[in-house]
């Protein structure tokens, strides 16, 4: 499987993360252990609403490894929410041809419906694992508008 095609985000990133799944310390929480996730990813991939999303949690989730913490996924997550800058930059460029004032209140427009979802996820095993934080990032975003 090819992780370089699967990254949205800058070189330098990328490589930090390639370089923290490579970790001698490390024996399952390794780039084959990412390579898996995104296989079981591949599996559902017609079920996410956002897959690139999805495709960066499943980058950050293990991307802090320490045995003797039991704080790593949070950690991991910390990480990821404070490169998650860098995916809003780039949906901004997408619709980079829309001016600033509509785009600030169509996008707020697209989160506040998305939160106003009884459920984010449309399968319980999503809503199990990732509703919360989910919410969580919808809430920041929303914040930061």
């Amino acid at each position: 499987m090819d992780l370089r095609s699967r990254w949205p985000l800058d070189e330098a990133l990328y490589q930090d993360l390639v370089a923290r799944y490579r970790e001698p310390h490390r024996r399952y929480h390794t780039l084959q252990h990412l390579e898996e996730c995104f296989a079981r990813f591949d599996e559902l991939r017609a079920l996410a609403e956002h897959p690139r999303d999805v495709e960066l949690a499943i980058w950050f989730h293990d991307a802090i490894y320490d045995t003797r913490r039991s704080d790593n996924e949070a950690r991991s997550a910390a990480w990821g929410r404070s490169v998650a800058g860098e995916y809003e930059a780039q949906v901004r460029e997408e619709y980079g041809w829309v001016p600033a004032l509509i785009y600030r209140r169509k996008r707020r427009q697209v989160l506040e419906s998305i939160a106003a979802r009884p459920t984010i996820y449309n399968t319980a095993a999503f809503v199990q694992r990732y509703e919360k934080q989910a919410r969580e990032n919808l809430a920041r975003s929303l914040a930061r508008r």
